[in-house]
């Protein structure tokens, strides 16, 4: 499989062999609910690769920083993304819920199908009510 990957530093271990999926915590939420629609074809097509590839049993290592669904983003600029580990902007905060929402801290490596499951139970426990009051892409996941 080859995903788009991108990563700064310690985020950036491999080139899409199968051997691991870095995906920032905020993702293993969003990727639960992703329904076909995203920023761009190319950006759609990279979701659908890594949710196959996790759905298929690749490890997911939590990150912090852009991950291999960032790789296809728009506003990544040059590896970079603008709300980066030490930014405390949005993103930043999206990714310390769900890590306090699914027990997970950047570098553990985790099975996604089992953490699918606490990501859909987590969806009561606070996500939406933290998380999708103002998201971008809320009449995509839910159902008003």
């Amino acid at each position: 499989m080859d995903l788009q990957i991108s990563g700064q530093g310690g985020n950036d271990t491999r080139k899409g062999k199968g051997t691991s999926v870095s995906l920032r915590a905020h993702h293993l939420i969003c990727l639960r609910l992703f329904e076909g629609q995203g920023y761009s074809r190319a950006f759609v097509e990279n979701l659908e690769r890594v949710l196959a590839s996790v759905n298929a049993g690749t490890p997911v290592r939590v990150v912090t920083g852009p991950d291999d669904v960032c790789g296809a983003c728009h506003k990544l600029e040059d590896g970079s993304c603008p709300a980066g580990p030490d930014e405390p902007g949005e993103i930043t905060r999206l990714d310390r819920l769900a890590e306090r929402l699914l027990a997970v801290v950047p570098g553990d490596t985790v099975s996604y199908p089992a953490l699918a499951e606490r990501a859909l139970a987590s969806m009561t426990e606070g996500w939406r009510a933290e998380a999708c009051e103002d998201c971008e892409w809320r009449s995509v996941c839910l159902d008003d």
